[in-house]
């Protein structure tokens, strides 16, 4: 849980804001994930929505598909790596500049 349900979530964020590719790629590898470590997603996952079916309503069948295929051949590593990129992206083109604390 300590990583799929953040993987879920900036998964969601990513289809809220029209990245809805990289946010069905994320949903994939995270389900890949929940598989091999056993457990469904959380309840609070009932808050987000229901991000599948935006990004299918805004990608096209053949685009979701792909996107879901890709996402499942995602390896753990490869799954945290493109959600670290989603989220510094999102965070550059908001002007958002992290400081490091301490």
């Amino acid at each position: 849980a300590a990583l799929t349900e953040p993987l879920q979530g900036i998964a969601a964020v990513a289809v809220a804001t029209g990245q809805a590719e990289t946010g069905v790629r994320l949903l994939a590898a995270n389900a890949s994930i929940r598989e091999r470590l056993g457990g469904g997603p959380p309840p609070e996952w009932l808050r987000l929505g229901d991000p599948l079916g935006d990004a299918r309503a805004m990608l096209s069948q053949e685009t979701y598909d792909r996107a879901w295929d890709e996402g499942l051949a995602l390896t753990t590593d490869a799954a945290v790596a493109q959600a670290l990129a989603t989220v510094s992206d999102d965070q550059a083109s908001s002007g958002v500049v992290r400081r490091p604390h301490g």
